[in-house]
């Protein structure tokens, strides 16, 4: 069964902002919740939201797995692999690239 990736893409103040990705890196749906709790609720992990949108992408049916932001992303091997189609890059090209413009800030 097709997996959905849901995981806290960025923190905004006190808010936070949840992506739904696929397997073949296609972000599917997003939100901006007041906190991780209401997050996995409003991304359809708690909840029926969204579900829409994931059911007209893999109609056959699929998996919402929730990446916590505290967990190593090598424990979840197939979130990196969809995060990379989407990125257009490797773990490590993302880390030679970009990593020295988040000391700039």
């Amino acid at each position: 069964m097709p997996k959905i990736f849901a995981y806290i893409c960025a923190h905004v103040f006190k808010d936070v902002l949840v992506k739904a990705i696929s397997e073949d890196g296609i972000i599917l749906a997003s939100h901006i919740s007041s906190g991780v709790p209401f997050a996995k609720h409003d991304i359809g992990i708690m909840s029926t939201w969204k579900h829409d949108r994931y059911r007209a992408y893999y109609p056959e049916g699929f998996e919402i797995k929730w990446v916590d932001d505290s967990d190593d992303p090598k424990v979840h091997p197939e979130f990196l692999i969809a995060i990379e189609k989407y990125c257009g890059y490797s773990m490590e090209e993302y880390e030679i690239k970009f990593k020295p413009l988040q000391r700039l800030g």
